[in-house]
């Protein structure tokens, strides 16, 4: 066995990875395809293996090389998969006119790159005897039965597998690059590029399926390799030895060189923040969109490989100023700010804003039609984008356990009914002895994220409660719904509309940084990494006013951070559903999941 010749090689193919922080630079492409046709569309799947020397690209000669090699190869590029080569691309064979470098290399198949097989050295001065250039014909797939959580790029993030009809996660014991190379190939990208055995991309409260996952490397998916399954006790806590939520298995992703990105970030502070500009039609301008959301700015960073999105900002032409930006009107240096594309719609999960429903811009004079009416001067649109975000993720154990019916006479209701946290129908009743049947619920929110959970708006902005004698941060930060089994239309909801924000309890290595203060402070709310904010039962609106649902059987559902002001890694994880029966005297709740890990 033999190992590369370092003092060549390190400079042909061989980079490191540092820890992931966004913004990076572009890694150095040592490896490439390059199409039989320069007008081929991107990303390339076919032609001629190149690497770069010397400030030069060279085909390789392709003596020794068999399908091993071209497995490795082809998940180097971001591909999972290769197919024989054809004859139309054999034919490619003789029309090249390029030199050729010999590069003596055995692989087993379980690389994550080529580099990392064994090798004699790339040689620039032996003749190349077969006179032929290796081809690859590298092939995309699907996911199977796999996918990846809390990411901000494309191929990364937590690990999870699907199994007995339900999402689950991977315990990180054991986890290694052979097993994250199946997982990558499984999840229909290239070989795996960087692994993780702790909360690189946050913490999860959902089931864990595997532990000691031990892969040779060469396997079509996880569980074709040697596993043993967790003794999990709920959505909170892991029974299994050493695996707990620190412990996830995570992992980033070769992926295909999708090519120039026809998107930027300008006139901001730095480059990570500012005003969207985009390329259409070989036009640099920019987007009018009324209806522009975290979601959309989420896929902008993305697409600029800036990690997540931490806001989405916009600014009328009129207005000039913003917080993030320098005078709109004086937006000269990265050219003008014609509109070239309106009503963005993303679901936030995009690799690119081409992937969103998006229309031509629509003008009349000076007026534009953004997406929602026609106005004064164009919306324009912008993003923060950032390396880490909050992920909230509710304690579903101590929400079941929590379930009961109350009933209160309405005259000790006075406070919740001038916050609305009554149904409809107390407005109307006069006889304040007159009963109200109340459904209690206790939430308790952790902040499983990477980075802490703030309030949307900024401090002047909050609203002074003198019934609870504190601000109040955030208008909507969670919502109760009880919806009706068959049609799942809503039945009754929970009316409570404003939160104040504290670390009500911290893990052990955590101190508690945010307080509600009873006392006119606006300057201390927020959810720390680690820590939870705990409505209990027994608080005041924390309830949802049943006195007018029927008996029956329902479906209990809590949303948090409903309307995704606050950024978050994951908000697939935001809504819980449960199985509700009621008799009109006592509720009882069971099968309590995040809606989106049930498949």
């Amino acid at each position: 066995m033999h190992s590369f010749v370092f003092y060549l090689l390190v400079i042909v193919f061989d980079w490191s990875v540092s820890q992931r922080v966004y913004p990076k630079s572009p890694e150095p492409v040592f490896l490439r395809l390059k199409p039989f046709k320069e007008a081929s569309p991107l990303p390339h799947q076919a032609g001629f293996l190149e690497l770069f020397y010397r400030g030069s690209w060279f085909r390789v000669c392709n003596e020794d090389w068999g399908d091993t090699e071209t497995s490795v190869a082809c998940g180097n590029l971001g591909f999972p998969d290769f197919a024989p080569v054809t004859p139309a691309q054999e034919s490619y064979r003789a029309n090249w006119d390029i030199l050729i470098r010999t590069m003596d290399v055995q692989c087993d198949g379980t690389e994550s790159k080529l580099s990392e097989c064994d090798s004699v050295a790339v040689t620039f001065n032996r003749l190349c005897y077969s006179g032929e250039a290796v081809i690859l014909n590298c092939q995309r797939k699907a996911a199977e039965s796999i996918r990846l959580r809390a990411g901000a790029l494309v191929g990364e993030g937590r690990v999870q597998v699907a199994n007995e009809k339900h999402w689950g996660g991977v315990c990180s014991n054991l986890w290694n690059i052979k097993s994250a190379n199946v997982a990558c190939r499984q999840l229909g990208f290239g070989t795996a590029k960087q692994t993780f055995t702790n909360a690189e991309f946050g913490r999860s409260h959902t089931l864990v399926w595997y532990t000691n996952v031990t892969c040779n490397g060469d396997e079509k998916k996880l569980t074709d390799c040697s596993y043993e399954h967790p003794e999990v006790s709920n959505y909170l806590n892991y029974t299994s030895p050493g695996c707990s939520i620190r412990q996830q298995a995570s992992l980033v992703c070769h992926t295909p060189d999708t090519g120039e990105r026809k998107i930027n970030l300008t006139d901001g502070e730095d480059f990570t923040v500012g005003r969207v500009t985009v390329r259409v039609n070989n036009k640099w301008g920019s987007i009018c969109s009324d209806n522009w959301r975290i979601n959309e700015a989420m896929v902008v960073c993305r697409q600029l490989g800036f990690g997540y999105a931490s806001r989405a900002l916009q600014v009328n032409f009129r207005k000039r100023k913003h917080i993030y930006f320098d005078d709109v009107r004086g937006m000269t240096s990265s050219g003008n700010l014609d509109v070239v594309m309106s009503d963005v719609w993303c679901d936030g999960t995009e690799s690119s804003l081409e992937e969103c429903q998006t229309k031509p811009p629509q003008l009349y004079g000076i007026y534009h039609h953004c997406g929602a009416r026609w106005r004064l001067g164009a919306s324009y649109v912008g993003a923060v984008c950032t390396n880490s975000l909050p992920d909230l993720q509710l304690d579903i154990p101590q929400l079941e356990d929590s379930i009961a019916v109350d009933f209160q006479p309405l005259w000790k209701l006075t406070c919740a009914a001038d916050e609305n946290c009554l149904a409809p129908s107390a407005k109307n009743i006069t006889d304040m002895n007159s009963i109200r049947s109340l459904l209690r619920l206790t939430v308790n929110v952790w902040n499983r994220g990477t980075a802490n959970f703030l309030p949307w708006q900024q401090p002047g902005e909050w609203d002074w409660h003198q019934c609870h004698e504190h601000y109040h941060s955030m208008a909507e930060f969670a919502h109760y719904d009880i919806l009706s089994s068959d049609t799942f239309q809503r039945v009754a909801e929970g009316h409570k509309v404003s939160f104040c924000l504290s670390d009500s309890a911290c893990e052990s290595d955590i101190s508690p940084a945010y307080q509600c203060n009873e006392t006119p402070d606006r300057s201390n709310q927020g959810i720390s990494v680690g820590c939870s904010d705990a409505y209990f039962a027994w608080f005041d609106c924390q309830w949802i006013d049943i006195t007018d649902v029927p008996s029956g059987n329902y479906i209990l559902r809590v949303s948090l951070n409903p309307r995704h002001l606050v950024a978050e890694l994951d908000v697939t994880n935001n809504d819980i559903t449960c199985e509700m029966s009621y008799d009109r005297e006592t509720a009882v709740v069971k099968s309590c999941g995040i809606g989106a890990d049930r498949i």
